[in-house]
């Protein structure tokens, strides 16, 4: 299975937030170009200097290549169909962003998160991120179900210790972070910068 770690596509990293004014979206845009060949586990030390050992709100976007079916811990068996998925979290623990992206991105044979279930089968496509101070997965997961009317594939899925219905969101085409920015900055309009890596 490929993932970031191990693609030959580029890598482009950019910034959506406050800041000069372009059609309805704040850009603060850098791109990074990365070739085939510097990639060294995980993000790689280039990639992964761009992800800061801080705290903060990130989501995971994953593509299931095949309908399948996938036992999830106790939340037990669901059917997923051919997509994306959105997983939204947040990592204010030691290793902040840097940290936890590096964990999923890396993944591995023992599961602690409903996340790592759904990561032994799905490929990650894209990787967006805030560093605001306050946790804001509970916020993404309202725009993304709410504005956006992504489909909530697995009820319960992330959000184990918390009100909302889940934090993982399915699409047929991979969800806009444009789009996703846009309507979260509107909702909340003091919402710092997203980040996005593909």
């Amino acid at each position: 299975m490929n993932t970031l770690a191990g693609s030959a596509r580029p890598t482009r990293i950019r910034s959506l937030g406050r800041g000069t004014q372009y059609s309805g979206i704040c850009i603060m845009g850098f791109s990074i170009i990365h070739k085939k060949g510097q990639f060294e586990g995980g993000l790689g030390p280039v990639q992964l200097r761009r992800v800061p050992n801080l705290p903060g709100s990130y989501a995971v976007i994953m593509y299931i290549d095949r309908s399948l079916s996938l036992c999830v811990g106790a939340l037990g068996r669901s059917d997923l169909k051919v997509g994306y998925y959105c997983y939204v979290g947040s990592a204010f623990g030691p290793g902040g962003l840097r940290g936890r992206l590096g964990h999923h991105v890396r993944g591995g044979d023992r599961f602690h998160w409903h996340v790592d279930y759904l990561r032994s089968v799905a490929e990650i496509v894209e990787i967006w991120w805030t560093m605001d101070s306050c946790k804001r997965e509970h916020d993404w997961a309202r725009v993304l179900g709410g504005e956006l009317r992504l489909v909530i594939p697995i009820r319960g899925f992330g959000s184990s210790d918390c009100s909302c219905r889940a934090h993982l969101f399915y699409a047929k085409s991979k969800p806009s972070v444009r789009s996703f920015s846009r309507r979260l900055h509107l909702r909340y309009p003091n919402h710092g910068c997203i980040h996005s890596m593909s």
